[in-house]
Formats: C-alpha cells, structure tokens, sequence
C-alpha cells in the first residue's frame, strides 16, 4: 500500500513539474503564432495534471505554470516583478481559472477513484455471492 502511495505522490509531482515545462517549451517555441497569447499552453497542462492526478498537483502546477510564465513570458523577462495593471490582471485571472480548474477537475478525479473502489467491493461481493451458489 506504501508503494502504491509513494508512486502516486511521485506521479502527481513528475506531472505537475513536467507538463507545465512542456507547456513552456511550446509557448517560447511558437511564439510567433500567438504573440499575446501567455498562458495559452499552460491551461491544457493545468488540466491534465488535475485530472491525471487530483486537485493537489493541479495546485501546484498552477503555481508553478505562474512562476514559469512571469519569470520567462511577461516583462520584464528574466524577473518575478509584475509591473503594470495589465500583467497583474492577467496573472490573477489565471491563477484564478487554474485554481478553479484544478478544483473541479480534483472532484472528478475523487469521484472516480471512489467508483473504481466501489467496483472492486462489488466483484469482491459478487465472487463470494458466486462461490456461496456454487
């Protein structure tokens, strides 16, 4: 139970470090097709860590695609200063739609690992119903 424990804390953390880098790399990558475009490859990074892995990581790849964005995408390049109104409106609304995401995405991950138990209880259940019959 420790293994699969540890694995799934190791797995929740690869993803929320990794797929927000990856999100980076394509946004620097294909800077000319989307100029204003910041956060464009950050959401779909946000979005599969919560729901690969729960709303914890996608916490923290929410907060980490924050850091990655400000620090690389948003002037002054290179720095963790927001200067003006324009960036600290656009880091609050991501931080916010990042937020909100990983939140339900997190319910739904809950929700499904529930009914993956309840599955196993109910074959558990139906093979000793069987094994009674037998």
């Amino acid at each position: 139970m420790k293994n699969v424990f540890s694995k799934k804390i190791l797995t929740g953390l690869a993803l929320a470090i990794i797929l927000p880098m990856i999100a980076l790399f394509l946004q620097i990558s294909l800077e000319f097709l989307n100029n204003s475009r910041e956060w464009l490859f950050f959401y779909p990074a946000i979005f599969l860590t919560a729901w690969c892995s729960g709303a914890r990581y996608g916490y923290f790849a929410t907060v980490f695609c924050v850091f990655l964005a400000i620090y690389f995408l948003i002037p002054p390049l290179y720095s963790f200063k927001v200067l003006g109104n324009a960036s600290f409106i656009e880091v609050s609304i991501f931080s916010f739609m990042g937020f909100s995401t990983s939140f339900m995405m997190g319910k739904i991950f809950l929700k499904y690992e529930q009914a993956e138990e309840h599955s196993e209880e109910l074959e558990k259940s139906t093979e000793y119903l069987d094994s009674l019959l037998d």
